[in-house]
């Protein structure tokens, strides 16, 4: 539910002032963090849905606010334009406020807390399966 919440609160927000959405918004910022990622390894760092990554791709390609380069071995790595950078810089504010609203009322030892048993759960959700998988188990 608090997902949820964050995100709804997000994508309103984002598609009112940039008309992108919390899934472009997050191609936008794992290619902050890691220029030059390709399409497959974006969706893995996202755990997102190849589909939606590529289609986030396309969006932002046709704003050109991401270019993509002919890399070694077929590989094409994707880099942030001047704009896409200055989007990021604009979006990431609106991401932020969703963070702070829901830690306002936390100690800073409490939002430490939650950020390591956030960080194990994260660990652990590595290693679940789609549900056909179990079946073969």
């Amino acid at each position: 539910m608090l997902s949820n919440a964050l995100v709804w609160r997000e994508s309103q927000e984002l598609r009112r002032q940039f008309q992108l959405g919390t899934n472009d918004w997050r191609v936008i910022s794992a290619l902050a963090s890691r220029p030059g990622a390709s399409a497959t390894e974006v969706t893995e760092f996202l755990g997102l849905n190849k589909a939606v990554v590529s289609k986030s791709v396309n969006t932002l390609l046709e704003r050109q606010l991401l270019l993509l380069i002919d890399g070694p071995r077929g590989s094409r790595p994707m880099y942030l334009t001047q704009a896409g950078a200055e989007m990021h810089d604009a979006m990431l504010p609106i991401s932020m406020r969703g963070q702070e609203i829901i830690l306002a009322d936390l100690s800073s030892g409490e939002v430490e807390q939650l950020n390591l048993l956030l960080r194990r759960m994260l660990e652990k959700a590595r290693e679940l399966q789609p549900l056909e998988n179990e079946a073969n188990l």
